[in-house]
């Protein structure tokens, strides 16, 4: 089983994500786009964090998110943002959330104030893990894959790789 510890856009590469598989930690860094909802995934969950946290008057980009599993207890996560405001939109602010457990409440409330926070809770657990799952994917290879230049390939007198060279002296 795979479990992802951290995911992080931007930086020396693109997509930066550690996971462990077993007993073995391991770490993919590239440039490569997803090709599958990914990117999607992470507008979702910028999305329902600005509703959960009632953020107001901000614009937020996903910078990273990190994944616990503690023995006992559901998962926990910890996003971090870039956070700009609508008075001052030429400084970045780096926002840190605290760790939020990764599971949905059961509980319906007759108040609709609890009510709202409870599904905003809720929206924002099912957008983490959506986002983990296509985190899975993309480690997995959902991806495009950056072309490869081989030198000599575009030369007109140089033979294919698959190709023979026409032998000579031989009748």
């Amino acid at each position: 089983m795979m479990k992802i510890l951290q995911f992080k856009l931007g930086g020396e590469y693109d997509y930066n994500v550690t996971f462990e598989t077993g007993l073995e930690k391991q770490r993919v860094q590239t440039n490569d786009r997803p090709t599958g909802d990914l990117l999607s995934a992470v507008s979702a969950v910028v999305i329902a964090a600005i509703r959960f946290f009632r953020f107001e008057d901000i614009t937020a980009q996903f910078r990273s998110i990190s994944f616990s599993y503690p023995e006992k207890g559901d998962d926990e996560f910890v996003l971090e943002f870039t956070v700009r405001t609508n008075d001052n939109t030429d400084v970045k602010h780096f926002l840190k959330t605290e760790k939020l457990r990764l599971a949905t409440d059961d509980v319906v409330s007759s108040d609709v104030s609890i009510q709202i926070r409870i599904d905003e809770n809720n929206s924002l657990v099912e957008k983490v893990s959506a986002l983990r799952e296509e985190i899975i994917l993309y480690v997995q290879g959902q991806r495009e894959q950056i072309e490869l230049l081989f030198e000599n390939t575009n030369k007109r007198n140089d033979p294919s790789l698959f190709e023979q060279a026409p032998m000579q002296g031989r009748r």
